[in-house]
């Protein structure tokens, strides 16, 4: 119920955000040119794939999975950083190679523990053992299911039953939802303001600013774009799930015109747009 509720404001607040970003402006565009409506985001919001998310890059998420194994008796991932993960695709096989060093007589025993949603536990989903003679690797099949964790466990035992090493892994299968959204704080800028370019990650796994996103300038009969240095420095920025990246434009790197910031994303195109007019004078 509490994360229901988390990911409800924290969708309020993206929506709220974005509307005043857009708006802070009481001068609207005149007369547009054709294409300045797009829509500003990628896709309508798939609460579905929203309610809950599976927070993989969230420090306290990660924690609580970590407190649930120790609790459950499985291993310690106390010493472990929170961002040592693994990203995988449902139904995937993991593959598990005994070690280089491994003796005659040692087993190399790796468990599978699925956390189940409900329960809030981990649950051993499945066990291999290995050897030096006879198998040294095997592969584990994750489920058909997205949004799930997992937890693997391996140990190298010797013949007298002595843990020689253990090691931990950290198995996350999240939606695979891609959605995000652009916004301007303005309509309408003049000499001496600041476009301020805000992109929103509405979707499920990290994001990457600056490959896909350019600015355009409308020539009087078709959109062209317009070179500025924003987004060749944009590509180095990851939006993590639910977060926001602003970046800025100074208008007097701009002529007068109407210009779009889009982003085509396959079939889909979407934009914040706005609008540059020469210096303010007075009446």
């Amino acid at each position: 119920m509490f994360k229901r509720l988390s990911t409800a404001i924290i969708l309020l607040l993206v929506v709220l955000g974005g509307c005043e970003f857009q708006h802070a402006s009481v001068q609207t565009v005149q007369n547009k040119p054709p294409g300045m409506d797009l829509p500003n985001q990628g896709v309508p919001i798939k609460h579905k794939k929203l309610d809950p998310p599976l927070e993989f890059s969230n420090k306290s998420f990660v924690d609580s999975l970590d407190a649930s194994f120790k609790k459950s008796g499985f291993g310690d991932f106390a010493a472990r950083n929170y961002r040592m993960v693994q990203i995988m695709e449902r139904s995937e096989k993991v593959k598990i190679g005994a070690p280089k060093h491994i003796k005659d007589g040692d087993t190399y025993e790796t468990s599978l523990y699925h956390y189940n949603n409900t329960t809030k536990e981990f649950e051993l989903m499945k066990k291999l053992i290995l050897d030096k003679t006879k198998q040294r690797s095997a592969y584990l099949k994750l489920l058909e299911d997205e949004n799930q964790a997992y937890y693997m466990k391996s140990v190298l035992i010797n013949p007298e039953k002595d843990v020689v090493e253990e090691s931990f892994r950290r198995i996350f299968v999240p939606y695979k939802y891609r959605n995000y959204r652009i916004d301007v704080d303005k309509d309408v800028y003049y000499p001496n303001e600041t476009v301020k370019v805000r992109t929103t990650n509405l979707g499920t796994k990290k994001m990457g600013t600056g490959t896909d996103e350019y600015l355009e300038k409308w020539t009087g009969t078709k959109w062209k774009h317009y070179q500025y240095v924003l987004y060749s420095e944009m590509i180095l920025k990851i939006i993590p799930p639910n977060r926001s990246h602003t970046n800025t434009i100074p208008v007097n790197k701009l002529t007068p015109g109407f210009y779009r910031v889009i982003n085509k994303d396959g079939e889909n195109s979407f934009e914040a747009a706005f609008e540059v007019k020469k210096a303010k004078t007075r009446e």
